[in-house]
């Protein structure tokens, strides 16, 4: 077990009752385990994109839902990929990014399927995005401004891998409909330790 993994088991394994009896309320404890988990960054996440097989698929639309997680806001970090065509899963990913927030999470989910996308054999054809964060979707469809310095870098650069596509749209879903992006997202959150 690693030093991150030890130091996450040591605050989860905390008694409320007692802190609270000691003044000290759950919302201290989770600020004070996102610092000291900040100062432990978890391993790199290992690349994937390189052992992406070649796709064939006769249907000129395919489908990317993408979701971001952020156990704690800011806390561990993680993205789901799940990118289908009819009905049919072409490829998953689930990867940690260390600590960040939902925001930043969200953004780079979209911004790490792009950069997928584009190396493999399906980047001509029309692509359909479907990510459960709103705010994203607006903020990429030009419809909200962008406050968030961090947010405004990661955008561009998600401009630029969309540059390189055929053809694309992004949607805006509720989360039911987002799930396996969703329990992929948590899944990458969780490699954190």
């Amino acid at each position: 077990m690693n030093l991150y993994s030890k130091l996450e088991l040591i605050f989860n394994s905390v008694n409320l009752e007692s802190l609270a009896q000691n003044g000290i309320s759950q919302s201290e404890l989770e600020a004070l385990k996102n610092k000291v988990l900040a100062k432990f960054p978890p391993e790199k996440p290992k690349k994937t994109s390189e052992q992406l097989p070649v796709f064939q698929t006769n249907t000129e639309i395919i489908n990317i839902f993408t979701d971001g997680a952020s156990l704690g806001n800011p806390g561990p970090g993680g993205i789901g990929i799940f990118v289908e065509s009819e009905g049919k899963e072409l490829f998953s990913l689930a990867e940690p990014i260390g600590i960040t927030t939902n925001n930043v999470a969200e953004y780079t989910a979209l911004l790490r399927a792009c950069e997928v996308l584009v190396k493999t054999t399906l980047k001509d054809k029309i692509f359909h995005f479907y990510l459960d964060s709103e705010l994203v979707v607006k903020q990429i469809n030009g419809l909200y401004k962008i406050q968030n310095e961090e947010l405004k870098i990661i955008n561009q650069k998600i401009r630029n891998e969309l540059s390189k596509l055929k053809d694309w749209e992004i949607f805006h879903v509720r989360r039911e409909f987002n799930k396996e992006a969703d329990k992929l997202s948590k899944q990458g959150a969780k490699q954190n330790a």
